[in-house]
């Protein structure tokens, strides 16, 4: 399997895997409603005892170790470039749902979006739905592949498959993709809630497309500070050499 530079400096750095998995949890969480902060989020993930959490909702606690319980699942899954299946989908959405919904695989009641003009298929059709999105994203064509993430996460929110984390499910999602294919992930933060959502709602896929091509941009910067940091932890251990244990 042909070595991937941003998945595999992803799962061998400690320093970045915190900073952008607490990052992607607790910003895909806030679109959602979490009240959650960036701090909180990081003491709940890496059990940080030095800070103490109060009048924490059971729900926010829930959701953010879930989804980084799911994220790690979703990595593996990249590095072993898995075809994307309904089978991975469902398994990542009720990890998400663990301990707060008791939901097993596609929805099969009618669902609506609160404040939004998208009405989503009946129960009926979502199998059929999700089955026809899936082969397109995973058929080899001509289409630029951040244009094809953005035009399957477009298409994953309008078919809603799940009573409940269809977002954070689409997210992760666009992720797995990304790193699948040693592209650069890409964290929405809560500040583009609202661009974000109107993209999904007008099916625009240009916007949609660009504003995740910004995202990585963003991504890749920071991702290259990290890079510069390891390699100069790397060359303080051989110039110094290891501390010894005591």
């Amino acid at each position: 399997m042909p070595e991937k530079r941003f998945l595999d400096f992803l799962l061998k750095d400690k320093n970045y895997f915190e900073d952008f998995i607490t990052r992607s949890v607790n910003a895909s969480n806030k679109i959602e409603g979490s009240k959650l902060s960036y701090i909180e989020t990081a003491a709940i993930l890496w059990n940080d005892n030095s800070f103490v959490l109060n009048n924490i909702r059971p729900r926010d606690f829930y959701e953010a170790v879930n989804l980084k319980t799911a994220y790690e699942v979703m990595l593996e899954a990249a590095k072993n470039e898995e075809i994307l299946s309904k089978k991975l989908i469902i398994r990542l959405n009720e990890m998400i749902n663990k301990d707060i919904l008791n939901s097993k695989g596609f929805r099969k009641v009618q669902v609506y979006i609160k404040g939004a003009e998208i009405i989503p298929p009946s129960p009926f059709e979502v199998e059929e739905r999700m089955q026809s999105i899936i082969d397109e994203i995973n058929c080899e064509d001509q289409m630029p592949l951040l244009k094809k993430v953005a035009k399957f996460h477009i298409l994953f929110e309008h078919v809603h498959p799940f009573i409940d984390a269809n977002g954070r499910t689409g997210r992760l999602l666009i992720n797995f993709e990304l790193l699948k294919h040693d592209c650069i992930p890409v964290v929405i933060p809560n500040e583009k809630r609202d661009e974000y959502f109107k993209y999904i709602s007008d099916y625009d896929l240009e916007g949609m497309t660009n504003m995740l091509a910004e995202l990585q941009r963003k991504e890749q910067d920071r991702f290259y500070d990290f890079v510069d940091m390891s390699k100069e932890e790397s060359r303080q251990i051989h110039r110094y050499g290891k501390a010894e244990k005591k």
